[in-house]
């Protein structure tokens, strides 16, 4: 019989000592003089001496800058705190640069359609593509890109194409009602909306076509509108709005053509959304460099995560846990992902 408060597993000792936060502690100790007896007292010293602790994460993940951090919080002012002032950074530059070269990044299923594996050369390619497309389609930095997308490979690439370019991401799943969609995307004002035609759950098709006219009807800020072939492999063309396919888009894109923005650490990376029951919901913005500390601390130290990881969430793609998801191969692992009934 198993009582609340007992203890049903304890990692081995050996696993202990080869994890990543006991070789960061251990780093800690030979650069820094600082030891720490126990969890507590690291956990302690994160949260009362920010300004060496959060260095502490950018130097030993060796974060690159065009300009090297000085101050780490410019102003501590809440709200208004200002973290690595003067620094430059691009995330999807960070994300690319640890991928692991061997084997696959992403392992997708779906009810939808075969599942695969995806190398890194691959999606180095799709994402610098589709970063260039957008580019072509008027996107630069600071515009929203919006998804109605759900948990698969081309949500990653779009998040990955989007941010790497300096415009700002944010996602609803297909399941979402027109309304709940309108509710997010209009206080964006997006530039570009990328949608699939529908899903299929639990051996049931679902034809988004209907929402998604009115969703981009009601968009007047959009220039264009990219159509992702999901539910069908030749769903019909807009009525409300002129659109290209995805495919089409990508074939189109010369690579050499790419490169990253070189943004502040403060610059808006994605939009997150509250779930609107007092209102409409509220838009929450995290930053390039906030995001690229809060990855490598949260999985590179506290999850564990590296390079021999495969790490699954099943998640809706309009929630955190498929950004966090997204950014996992930032620590070298490959993600896995499925889009349909759990059951």
């Amino acid at each position: 019989m198993v009582n609340e408060g007992d203890v049903m597993w304890r990692a081995p000792a050996e696993l202990i000592a080869q994890s990543s936060l006991v070789k960061y502690q251990r780093w800690l100790a030979d650069r820094s003089g600082l030891a720490f007896p126990d969890y507590q007292a690291l956990w302690r010293w994160s949260v009362s001496d920010l300004d060496a602790f959060w260095r502490s994460v950018w130097d030993y993940f060796e974060v690159e800058s065009s300009v090297p951090p000085g101050a780490v919080l410019g102003r501590r002012t809440m709200p208004g705190a200002e973290w690595f002032p003067g620094t430059r950074v691009n995330l999807v530059r960070e994300l690319l640069r640890r991928i692991r070269k061997d084997g696959p990044v992403i392992i997708h299923r779906s009810e939808s359609r075969p599942g695969g594996e995806i190398s890194s050369a691959e999606l180095i390619d799709r994402v610098e593509r589709l970063a260039v497309a957008l580019c072509g389609l008027g996107v630069g930095e600071g515009d929203r890109v919006v998804g109605y997308l759900p948990s698969i490979p081309e949500t990653t690439i779009a998040i990955l194409a989007t941010t790497s370019i300096g415009a700002t991401w944010a996602c609803c799943a297909p399941d979402f009602g027109r309304r709940t969609v309108l509710d997010r995307f209009q206080q964006l004002e997006p530039k570009v909306l990328i949608a699939v035609d529908g899903y299929r759950f639990g051996g049931r098709d679902f034809d988004r076509t209907p929402d998604l006219e009115e969703i981009v009807a009601r968009l007047p800020s959009l220039a264009a509108v990219i159509q992702l072939p999901y539910l069908r492999p030749e769903p019909p063309a807009l009525t409300s709005r002129q659109s290209v396919r995805w495919d089409d888009l990508l074939a189109g894109a010369d690579r050499a053509l790419f490169s990253f923005a070189d943004v502040p650490f403060g610059h808006p990376l994605w939009v997150l959304f509250t779930s609107g029951t007092t209102g409409l919901p509220k838009g929450i913005v995290h930053s390039h460099g906030g995001i690229v500390l809060e990855t490598l601390k949260l999985l590179g130290l506290n999850g564990n995560v590296g390079p021999e990881s495969r790490v699954f969430g099943y998640t809706s793609s309009g929630w955190v846990n498929f950004n966090i998801l997204t950014m996992t191969p930032m620590l070298g692992a490959t993600i896995v992902m499925y889009d349909g009934n759990p059951a």
